[in-house]
């Protein structure tokens, strides 16, 4: 069965853009799209759309509340809109809406910020044993490549008999390493990862775009607190691989890569996104 549910969590509290973030969840931030402003996870939905996906799952916090309100078709606010001849911003509305109500969307309360890994774990009861993919919420990679990063995981987790599938890219940075995932590969095969490891044994980071097995959620279960004292995602892709479990890595190198977690990372986002915008 192909894949058609994605685990979006957004339910961190974005402290790194205070005091912006008070208010505003940071994956509202918004990104040149489709000739306007968009905001990230809307982006990040419709990449998922566009691949096949249908049903989403959301994991929100306390104060995500705008994202929710987004996701609510408002077809008075259309009607405004046409009345003032916007037409550009309406036609990118009504494919925004179509998809929604096309879709099944699910919100989940994470009432703690425990982590990455205990945000996917909150899913588990909705995704039963079916495969899914999970895509956080404040990052996303787009490029010039016919199939994006997203069609490419879910063809190879297809194609393979794996328990996973990782996003990666090569970061040029080697200072920033420490702030990553990071991994060890044998040709496709991901042999061990780390997250932000002190001394990084390779340059190759983890982008937050997976494809799992419900073999993630024991995995979860079975690991202690560990970066930040949460649940961290990549503890229990560890936790998979030291149990002999086949996790292969996926590679963006001609992709772009978007983030909205830290100021810089969003002023450089902002205008890689509408080069690529006006551009392609």
């Amino acid at each position: 069965m192909m894949i058609n549910t994605a685990i979006i969590p957004v339910a961190g509290k974005g402290t790194r853009l205070l005091p912006f973030t008070k208010e505003i969840p940071k994956e509202m931030m918004p990104l040149y799209f489709r000739e306007g402003m968009m905001p990230i996870v809307q982006i990040i939905f419709e990449q998922l759309y566009n691949c096949g996906i249908r049903n989403f799952i959301f994991i929100v916090g306390m104060g995500k509340r705008a994202i929710e309100d987004h996701f609510t078709p408002d077809s008075q606010y259309i009607k405004v809109l046409k009345k003032e001849k916007r037409k550009n911003i309406v036609e990118s509305m009504e494919i925004f809406y179509k998809k929604i109500s096309k879709s099944q969307i699910a919100w989940i309360n994470q009432s703690e910020p425990k982590g990455f890994g205990d945000a996917v774990l909150h899913a588990e009861s909705y995704i039963k044993n079916n495969k899914f993919i999970v895509h956080a919420g404040d990052a996303c990679i787009m490029g010039k490549e016919s199939k994006n990063i997203i069609k490419r995981i879910l063809e190879k987790f297809e194609n393979n008999k794996v328990d996973g599938i990782v996003a990666t890219m090569k970061i040029k940075d080697k200072s920033s390493l420490k702030q990553y995932g990071i991994v060890t590969l044998n040709s496709e095969q991901i042999i061990n990862v780390v997250e932000k490891p002190k001394n990084p044994k390779s340059d190759i980071a983890i982008m937050p775009i997976y494809a799992f097995t419900p073999k993630i959620f024991s995995s979860l279960k079975k690991i202690k607190p560990g970066v930040g004292n949460e649940i961290q995602l990549t503890d229990g892709i560890q936790n998979l691989i030291k149990n002999k479990n086949i996790i292969l890595n996926c590679s963006t190198k001609k992709d772009k890569r978007f983030d909205v977690g830290t100021p810089k990372l969003y002023f450089e986002s902002l205008k890689e996104s509408f080069w690529l915008d006006t551009k392609h």
